[in-house]
């Protein structure tokens, strides 16, 4: 990943445009979800460029006592992924936590629902109540568009449970 701007520097960035060019900052965090917006479309192809691809869960841990809702939430995973093979519009998930970086992504998963061509779903990860009102402006935009946000829940109470739930790639950077 190359990185353009340190946090301290893109907080500067924002300050500057917000103070010497009247900018707003929540026109910034739509500038920034357009970006996304566009990223996507380089990822997956743009509403009118779609490809279809195959895709199927496994997991791994099928000796493990689930509770009920452990178990509806790995079948609705399932789910989700095996529809992918019957409907070809491909899916985004949008994790945002609190903070302005998680008003870009409401933002952003607000505008890609809005153009379509593609299936958007809005985890937020983390307290509510640390979030900046600039990020509530956009949670409310949501809203006020008819979508919703779903609220993830990481089972954090050990580092080896998280471990269980990452992929190989990830426990490596989770490791270093």
């Amino acid at each position: 990943m190359l990185t353009l701007a340190t946090a301290a520097q893109m907080q500067e960035i924002d300050r500057l445009a917000i103070e010497q060019h009247g900018v707003s900052s929540l026109t910034l965090m739509e500038n920034a979800a357009h970006a996304v917006v566009d990223a996507v479309d380089s990822l997956i192809g743009g509403p009118d460029k779609r490809t279809f691809c195959s895709a199927s869960v496994f997991v791994s841990d099928r000796d493990k006592v689930r509770s009920k809702e452990e178990q509806a939430q790995v079948d609705e995973l399932r789910n989700i992924v095996e529809s992918k093979n019957n409907d070809p519009t491909p899916r985004v998930a949008v994790f945002c936590g609190p903070g302005n970086n998680g008003g870009d992504g409401l933002a952003a998963a607000r505008l890609l629902m809005a153009r379509g061509g593609c299936k958007v779903r809005i985890f937020f990860v983390g307290d509510r109540g640390k979030m900046t009102e600039d990020e509530k402006a956009m949670e409310m935009r949501l809203f006020m568009s008819g979508r919703r946000i779903e609220d993830f829940l990481v089972d954090m109470t050990s580092p080896e449970t998280l471990k269980e739930t990452l992929d190989y790639e990830q426990q490596k950077i989770l490791d270093r």
